[in-house]
């Protein structure tokens, strides 16, 4: 299991210095659509414990049994979107649980702005304490999980990764 520091180590690792064309590549590309097929998925929203407020995201995972990796998905600033649950699904049909991020639950989420330059702004706005204290809850979430590898989770992210 990792330490908090080596796990918000690993979060800005990925957010900032992933790069952005093999991830892209890993979710797009035909290797990808072949493995779309490997296994059934099951996504859903869900609410899990964070520091001081009840945080939401939404979880795809494999429809089989066993402990698979984990990822978190962090969303860039069109929040979570039909988009973003479409990459949770088709990265779980790769044999991984997904947890899609709402970096925006303690707002009321995503879904309670009114339109897309109200959202941008809120998320612009989010201070980097608050987002990364969220992102180890969902790691903490996930790493209790009963089908995760409690050793296996990783981060991607944000949005623009994946255009």
């Amino acid at each position: 299991m990792l330490d908090r520091r080596h796990f918000l180590e690993r979060v800005l690792t990925a957010a900032l210095f992933y790069p952005a064309h093999q991830l892209s590549e890993d979710l797009r590309g035909p290797k990808a659509e072949g493995l779309a097929h490997r296994f059934g998925v099951t996504g859903y929203p869900i609410k899990y414990p964070g520091q001081g407020a009840t945080l939401s995201g939404y979880l795809a995972k494999p429809d089989c049994g066993g402990l698979y990796p984990a990822m978190i998905l962090i969303h860039g600033d069109g929040g979570l979107d039909d988009r973003i649950r479409e990459k949770a699904h088709r990265t779980a049909a790769s044999g991984l649980v997904v947890l899609a991020v709402d970096q925006l639950s303690r707002a009321g989420g995503t879904t309670s702005f009114d339109s897309p330059e109200a959202l941008r702004k809120a998320i612009q706005g989010l201070p980097h304490e608050i987002a990364l204290a969220d992102l180890e809850s969902a790691y903490r979430y996930l790493a209790t999980n009963p089908s995760v590898r409690e050793d296996s989770i990783e981060v991607a992210g944000p949005q623009n990764i994946f255009n």
